[in-house]
């Protein structure tokens, strides 16, 4: 643009730099408005279609932007450099665009102070140091092209104390989230190992057979498992008993649906506890029946998502304590799949045994998904499968989107 020879020349660069020039005074204005929080939407709004009308213009017909042009002229910097710029009369367009450029400066200044008033001190004085450069540069521009000062292009470096303030807020932003997030996980450590010592005295006695880190894994397992599932339910049952009294004067059908919900996240709740007080005693769930722990696991599941699971069992024998476990995670796994990925409306679990085998079928009639494709961590299929490796099991699996698994 300021090497252009040739009047034509220099218009075909001004095209290019128009385009800069209103999306960078644009970006500018709004990112101010975003990052102090003053957003006064019909001023804003209007500067950003003065900058867009003004822009158009200089691009369709820039004769009609710069009036009467009588070719190019020098400008002499005081360090010797000569650049190029259009002799023009100059027009009502430029007038309108210096207007604006000065209002653009006072909403830049008023954001400021105003962040700078409410409290926020430190991000107000960055972005005030970073924006003086180009306050500074266009100020002198405008008093340039009115012919108070020798007119230097100081604004285009302005943008660069924007991009050094910008950064330095992210980096500043960074600095702070990470700072934030090691106090949260000092506070998860800090509480995890409050829970975990809360534990310790029962975990003694209930896994004292176990191996120590078998022991610890089983703590961590149940203190989840307790939170996700029965404090939750417990927690709901007593909003919707809260509000039961309230329902019954003013709906009594909606108060009988509350009721019956009550009942089923009860009775889900207790299923919950028997399941936890099972595995709390590993001599109970090594001598359960494996009918019996798949019942529980099911009601288990249907009390907490209220899906159906129908149980068809044509065995009544006891596996090994290994290849009973092996079955009843499994199935939970299954369930637990069931309701997350699959939206099913309806699961059946079937139990078979032969002279040579023992089978256990789950299947769901939800929305299926293709064994090739999917992430087996996603699923959970890779827990099954070692499950099923370390009892010597023998996993199958079949699914096809929309036709269930």
């Amino acid at each position: 643009w300021y090497s252009a020879t040739t009047v034509t020349d220099y218009i075909a660069a001004t095209r290019q730099d128009v385009v800069f020039f209103v999306g960078a005074f644009v970006g500018l204005i709004w990112y101010v408005a975003l990052y102090t929080g003053v957003r006064p939407r019909i001023f804003l709004s209007l500067l950003t279609a003065v900058y867009v009308v003004v822009g158009m213009v200089n691009i369709i017909s820039p004769p009609a932007y710069s009036g009467q042009v009588f070719g190019l002229a020098s400008i002499e910097l005081p360090w010797g450099e000569t650049l190029a710029t259009l002799d023009s009369a100059g027009s009502v367009w430029i007038d309108i665009l210096s207007l604006v450029q000065l209002l653009t400066l006072g909403f830049l200044v008023f954001a400021i102070t105003r962040q700078y008033m409410r409290g926020e001190r430190h991000p107000a004085l960055l972005l005030g140091l970073g924006l003086l450069p180009f306050i500074a540069g266009i100020f002198y521009e405008i008093l340039g092209g009115s012919g108070v000062v020798p007119y230097i292009p100081f604004g285009e470096l302005g943008f660069l104390g924007i991009a050094i303030a910008a950064s330095l807020q992210m980096a500043n932003s960074v600095i702070r989230t990470e700072e934030a997030l090691a106090r949260h996980q000092d506070e998860l450590e800090s509480l995890v190992a409050e829970r975990t010592a809360d534990l310790q005295e029962a975990g003694e006695r209930l896994l004292a057979q176990e191996r120590i880190s078998a022991a610890a894994e089983e703590r961590r397992r149940l203190a989840s498992e307790l939170h996700d599932s029965v404090t939750q339910t417990l927690y709901s049952v007593s909003l919707v008993a809260a509000a039961l009294p309230r329902l019954l004067d003013r709906n009594s059908e909606e108060a009988s649906r509350s009721a019956l919900h009550l009942r089923n996240m009860t009775l889900g709740a207790l299923a919950e506890m028997r399941t936890l007080l099972y595995e709390l005693r590993p001599d109970t769930l090594a001598t359960a029946k494996l009918v019996t722990l798949l019942q529980q696991a099911a009601d288990v599941f249907t009390g907490r998502t209220h899906i159906p699971v129908e149980i068809e069992a044509q065995a009544d024998s006891q596996p090994p304590a290994e290849v009973k476990l092996a079955f009843y995670r499994i199935a939970q796994e299954a369930l637990n799949n069931a309701a997350k990925h699959a939206a099913a409306t309806r699961i059946s679990i079937a139990l078979h045994e032969d002279a040579d085998s023992l089978e256990l079928r789950i299947e769901d009639e939800g929305l299926g998904f293709d064994p090739e494709m999917e992430s087996d961590e996603g699923l959970g299929l890779s827990i099954m499968r070692e499950r099923a490796m370390n009892a010597d099991l023998d996993l199958k699996l079949a699914s096809e989107r929309g036709q269930g698994t």
